[in-house]
This record gives structure tokens, C-alpha cells and sequence, in this order.
């Protein structure tokens, strides 16, 4: 059997998504942190859905280190009506999301590759103990990941063609991936380095 056999690429991803389903039954923490983590996220979700205004300019008196962008997201779909469990389910669906936009990086970048090696190659992100653990557990740094891999895609491209479209999207992803989680900020200004570099 070759691993060019795309029913292995497809049987790999079942079963390691499958072990993300039972890690999340399990109420899965192996990178320790990002259960309290999230905890401590119920109480600033409750405050803003009680008094959004007064939290959100005193966000900084909570113990909260990151964006409150995320807390406010999680916030506005807990006041529509879903419960946490059911918002935790819809954030897990992020890991296999990171998979598939650092394919499409890998896929364009070496177009001469094996597609099935490359996307085998991005599944052991379902292997990450921090990835899955703030995959289960709500946390701001994997959203800012996936925006900032569909940033980096469309920088990519954009090297390629440069077209003008590209660079705009290549910034608005990583723009909105730097208020979720604002370490990739730094990224943006070699991004317009770069991109001045080719106008």
C-alpha cells in the first residue's frame, strides 16, 4: 500500500480528528494549563454578558493576559443561546481547520510534493498536546493561528502574481489573527517590509 493512496491520507485524518472527539468527551488538558485557563474565561464571558461596557474597559483589572476579542466572540454566541459545552464543540472544529489552511500553505509553496505527504505532514498538529488542549479549551492563540496561516497563504500568493487583492487579504487576515492573539503583530510589519519590497 503507498502512502500516495489517498484512503490512508483520509483514514489517518478520521482516526486523528476521531481522538480529538474523544478528548473533548474526556474533557481532555494535556498541556495543563488550558483548562483553568478557560475557567477563568467562564467568569469573564458571565461578566460581559451582564455588564459588557463596565468589563470591557475594565478588562484590564482581571487576570485575563489575552485579548478580550475571543472572550467577547464566545460571549455574544453564550447571549444567543448556546451553551458553553456547544460553543466548546464548534471551537474544536479550529485543529482541523490550522490542518487544512497550513496545507493550502505547503500545497502552494512546493507544488512538486506529494499533496498526500504534505497534508499527513500538517495532521500531527492533532498531535500537539498545547494545539488540542487549547482546541477543547477555548483559547485566542489558535484562532490567531489559523487567520495568520490564511495570512500567510495569501502572502504567498501574492509573491507569486502580485496582485494587489493578495496583498490586501494577506493583511486582513493577519491583521484580525494579530487582535485575537497579539504576538503575531510583529509579523505585520515584515509583512509591509516585504510587500514594499515587490511594489
Amino acid at each position: 500500500m503507498e502512502i500516495t493512496n489517498n484512503s490512508i491520507k483520509t483514514f489517518f485524518f478520521i482516526i486523528l480528528y476521531f481522538s480529538l472527539l474523544i478528548g473533548f468527551y474526556l474533557g481532555e488538558n494535556s498541556s495543563g494549563g488550558a483548562h483553568p485557563d478557560f475557567l477563568m474565561r467562564t467568569d469573564l464571558i458571565e461578566k460581559f454578558n451582564k455588564d459588557f461596557k463596565y468589563t470591557f474597559f475594565n478588562y484590564d483589572n482581571f487576570s485575563d493576559r489575552h485579548s478580550p476579542i475571543l472572550i467577547m466572540i464566545l460571549s455574544s454566541f453564550n447571549l444567543l443561546g448556546l451553551d458553553l459545552d456547544f460553543i466548546r464543540f464548534i471551537h474544536l472544529n479550529l485543529l482541523p481547520l490550522l490542518v487544512f489552511a497550513t496545507y493550502k500553505c505547503l500545497a502552494f509553496k512546493f507544488p512538486d510534493i506529494n499533496k498526500n505527504i504534505l497534508f499527513l505532514i500538517c495532521c500531527v498538529f492533532f498531535l500537539s498536546p498545547n494545539l488540542r488542549s487549547i482546541a477543547i479549551w477555548p483559547d485566542s492563540r489558535i484562532s490567531g493561528l489559523v487567520l495568520f496561516f490564511f495570512s500567510i497563504y495569501f502572502f504567498l500568493k501574492f509573491q507569486k502574481d502580485q496582485k494587489f487583492i493578495n496583498c490586501l487579504l494577506n493583511n486582513f487576515f493577519l491583521i484580525f489573527s494579530s487582535y485575537l492573539s497579539p504576538n503575531f503583530s510583529i509579523i505585520f510589519f515584515i509583512t509591509i517590509l516585504d510587500t514594499l519590497v515587490f511594489l
